[in-house]
């Protein structure tokens, strides 16, 4: 999950368990409100009544009866029942042909509670001092209005929190967006650095944040790092170019001498191999060094894939005379489709590289070239018959200097397909290598090219 996303998580449970705490203890205090309430008018209209049953001489039965009949201050659902202290009834409101439960009255009787519900109905017994002597009210009703008051407010506050939690969700996801946007432009600045190109730095504001700081970590970083690799790059430049000097002209010498005494010692073709092989490991290392110091592509034109191909064969093919070479270019409606930019010296060592592999691992048998056309992409396919590569070193097969476990009988210096990496990736393009089956029965290198 994107940190994003966890910061506007938590930031919304965090303020929704609040809101659901606050409603909570909102809806209990008016519930207990509600209740309290109603236990006051309980008491109050069981006292009235008894009052006026009891000590106004004038008033009996049947008109307390019509009085609570037409109160508009009755209850829903009254009822009203006097005991003396021996729990004997003395008055049961009409209209009513149940009474309280012989316990709950005795519990009533000695103090034990004074309230309690029966689902809706809720019972309520005090103390009232008469004239007849001290007499028990049992008052029950039902508050529909006060009940229905607290189911509204229950709906409510739930209400309010579905539509806050989804509102506070929204906000906190813009706000950690907001947050967070400085250190999406660092991501964004920071994919667009390459190891060709670590001249490009983070913009680190004005302000002393943490975010700042990181970027101005992360430059210092970057400048270190750029210091470092163009050192390298000019060491092995400088040395590969001093080096083919002195090594050319010994070369040359070894040659002059070769020709000059047929019967020279085999030192010398030893030595002429050897100085050879140095020769073209210096090459190799400074068109590395010169590929990797390319930090742009602005020098890129358009190229031909097929003509390239024709080349990089014809170029194998005078380096190995008798090598068969088989190419296969899709039908394309408009020529135009197998075109590419890029740097016409780079690709054509890239596709020779290759190609020399092809031919030399494959003991000279015939190699497959193809040139495949897709909507946003060319894809070059070139398939030997050689010795393949063992799959637990496929991954490593273009780190420099790296060679496969079965190659070491053949020449080279593992430098070629790290050559070709690093101009493919300069290309924008990849490549894989798949073992043909069985295994060491040949290999298939496909190289994809994005399309203009």
């Amino acid at each position: 999950m994107k940190i994003r996303n966890k910061i506007a998580l938590l930031f919304t449970i965090l303020v929704a368990s609040i809101l659901i705490l606050f409603s909570f203890l909102i809806f209990k205090l008016a519930q207990q409100d509600r209740q309290n309430e109603f236990k006051f008018r309980l008491d109050y209209r069981g006292k009235t009544l008894t009052n006026l049953l009891i000590n106004v001489d004038e008033i009996d039965e049947a008109l307390i009866n019509l009085i609570h009949d037409n109160s508009f201050s009755s209850l829903f659902e009254e009822h009203i029942e006097l005991y003396d202290l021996k729990g004997k009834i003395v008055y049961v409101s009409k209209h009513h042909s149940s009474h309280t439960p012989e316990e709950v009255v005795d519990r009533f009787l000695t103090g034990e509670m004074s309230y309690y519900r029966q689902g809706d109905r809720e019972i309520h017994g005090s103390f009232f001092q008469t004239k007849r002597g001290k007499l028990l009210i049992i008052t029950s009703a039902i508050d529909k209005q006060g009940l229905d008051r607290i189911h509204r407010l229950q709906l409510m506050l739930t209400a309010g929190i579905l539509g806050a939690t989804v509102f506070i969700g929204l906000a906190g996801w813009l706000f950690a967006k907001k947050i967070l946007r400085p250190i999406s432009d660092i991501i964004v600045h920071v994919s667009e650095i390459t190891g060709q190109d670590l001249s490009m730095r983070l913009q680190t504001g004005k302000s002393e944040d943490e975010l700042s700081k990181l970027a101005d970590t992360f430059n210092q970083l970057l400048e270190r790092l750029e210091i470092s690799i163009r050192n390298q790059q000019s060491f092995i430049a400088n040395a590969s170019h001093e080096l083919r000097t002195p090594l050319s002209i010994m070369l040359a010498r070894i040659e002059m001498e070769l020709q000059n005494n047929s019967n020279s010692p085999d030192v010398f073709r030893l030595l002429h191999a050897e100085l050879n092989e140095v020769i073209h490991l210096a090459n190799g290392l400074l068109e590395i060094s010169q590929v990797d110091s390319i930090n742009n592509t602005t020098s890129f034109k358009g190229l031909r894939m097929d003509e390239m191909i024709y080349e990089a064969i014809a170029a194998c093919k005078k380096k190995y005379p008798g090598q068969i070479i088989d190419l296969v270019i899709d039908e394309v409606e408009e020529e135009q489709e197998l075109n590419l930019l890029g740097s016409d010296t780079l690709l054509q060592r890239c596709f020779i590289n290759l190609l020399d592999n092809a031919c030399k691992y494959s003991s000279h048998q015939r190699v497959a070239v193809s040139i495949e056309h897709f909507p946003f992409s060319l894809q070059v396919v070139i398939s030997d018959f050689g010795i393949g590569i063992p799959e637990a070193e496929l991954q490593a097969i273009t780190d420099p200097f790296y060679r496969a476990s079965n190659a070491v009988n053949f020449p080279g210096n593992g430098l070629g397909l790290s050559l070709v990496y690093r101009i493919l990736s300069l290309h924008g393009a990849s490549i894989s290598f798949q073992n043909r089956k069985p295994a060491g029965t040949g290999t298939r290198v496909v190289l994809v090219f994005p399309k203009n």
